[in-house]
Order: C-alpha cells, then sequence, then structure tokens
C-alpha cells in the first residue's frame, strides 16, 4: 500500500505543480522579555463594526495581559 500511495504522488500532476520545492528556512531566534508582574505589559484591540446591540453598542475593547492571558472585554459604542 505505501508503494501505491508513493507512486501515486509521484505521478499526480497537480502535486507535482503545487509543491515546495524551495529552501526550508528557520526563523531566527528572538529573546522575549520575562515579565514578573501581571499588567506590566498588555495588548489592545478594538474588534468591530459588529451588530448593534440595544444599549447602543457596536465595538469591544479587548485589553489582555501578556503574563497571565486575562481578558477584558469591554463593549464601545465607537472605534476611537
Amino acid at each position: 500500500m505505501f508503494h501505491d500511495v508513493q507512486e501515486y504522488i509521484t505521478n499526480c500532476r497537480v502535486r507535482q505543480q503545487n509543491k515546495f520545492t524551495g529552501p526550508y528556512i528557520k526563523a531566527p531566534f528572538h529573546d522575549t522579555d520575562t515579565l514578573f508582574h501581571p499588567w506590566d505589559k498588555f495588548y489592545l484591540d478594538i474588534v468591530g463594526p459588529l451588530p448593534l446591540t440595544q444599549e447602543g453598542h457596536k465595538y469591544v475593547l479587548n485589553c489582555q495581559d501578556n503574563l497571565s492571558k486575562y481578558l477584558l472585554s469591554i463593549p464601545t459604542m465607537t472605534n476611537s
């Protein structure tokens, strides 16, 4: 069965056209900053526009702590 699959892949024209033949390059290693206290570093992101709520909120402000991954989502009416 292994030989049959190998032969099918070798003779498959679509597989050969889409096959990646370039070199595999590893991404360089980057040192990361180690945090010791929650909320030393956090990320902000605005999601939306979303369907309008009854209160008039159209966007969500997401705040995520880098250390604990704790997430706060705050509904907002504008994206600014």
